[in-house]
């Protein structure tokens, strides 16, 4: 008999040591364990000859204060720092829904421009164009971001209980917490993760891994993204217009709202 398992990671940053985390079976094979780490950690030599050990994130300004991000990407922090849309400055939590792995971050240093919201009268489609773009792998060491297209598979894909965006597998390690955006720029969801898919047969020997037939990128959706904000009287922007303009003109206005994050550890 074929059963179908779901291993669903939090993809978060880059590292050097791995961090251990939980991931789910779905469906009714047994939970497995992941061997790859929810973040990773960069370790980074300090005038002091000490290490300094942070993780790397993204985010994204709603305003002139507030920034977005994944709970997990801020988690433990002992000092948080951001880059990108602003030059490298503090940033404090203000407020975490770990249900919804989101977190909110203030900073005293405001951008040129925030992101703004698609209006709740424009719903997301299966096949619609998106874009992501944030700081994955060594990027979020140097301080590079990428752009990269997908597309939407699922609109309203439930896990747990939770309603989720499913899109082309396109994010890395560190995309987490950024805007997965439309055609237009704007704001559709925030990156999670990934979501593998696994065939495996019931009468395989234990011990044998099976191999993922589909993997997708997830983000959280906007209603979850709108509950949380207002939950905490954050006041956002939303867009009901419909523009047709190419992905450098896109990329021009988003790096002027996304920021690298960096969770210092110590």
């Amino acid at each position: 008999m074929n059963v179908l398992t779901l291993n669903f990671i939090k993809k978060t940053s880059l590292a050097i040591s791995l961090l251990a985390f939980s991931s789910f079976a779905f469906g009714i094979s047994h939970a497995q364990s992941a061997e790859s780490s929810d973040l990773i950690t960069y370790q980074a030599p300090k005038k002091n000859k000490k290490l300094l050990h942070f993780t790397s994130g993204t985010g994204f300004f709603v305003n002139n204060s507030y920034i977005v991000t994944n709970e997990h990407v801020v988690q433990s922090c002992k000092s948080i720092k951001v880059r990108g849309a602003v030059p490298s400055s503090s940033a404090k939590l203000v407020a975490i829904d770990k249900v919804s792995d989101l977190a909110l971050i203030k900073t005293s240093q405001g951008p040129e421009r925030v992101a703004m919201l698609r209006g709740p009268k424009q719903p997301i489609k299966e096949g619609e164009d998106v874009v992501v773009m944030g700081y994955p792998l060594e990027r979020g060491i140097r301080g590079q971001y990428v752009v990269k297209n997908a597309k939407i598979t699922d609109a309203n894909d439930v896990y747990d209980g939770v309603s989720r965006i499913q899109f082309t597998d396109s994010v890395e390690k560190g995309n987490s917490g950024g805007p997965l955006m439309d055609d237009n720029g704007n704001v559709i969801g925030v990156i999670v993760g990934k979501m593998s898919f696994y065939l495996a047969d019931a009468s395989t020997a234990e011990g044998i891994e099976a191999k993922p037939v589909k993997t997708s990128s997830i983000a959280i959706n906007l209603e979850s993204l709108r509950s949380f904000l207002n939950t905490h009287n954050v006041y956002y922007k939303e867009d009901i217009q419909t523009y047709d303009h190419p992905n450098r003109w896109l990329e021009q206005k988003a790096k002027k709202y996304i920021v690298n994050i960096h969770c210092i550890k110590d």
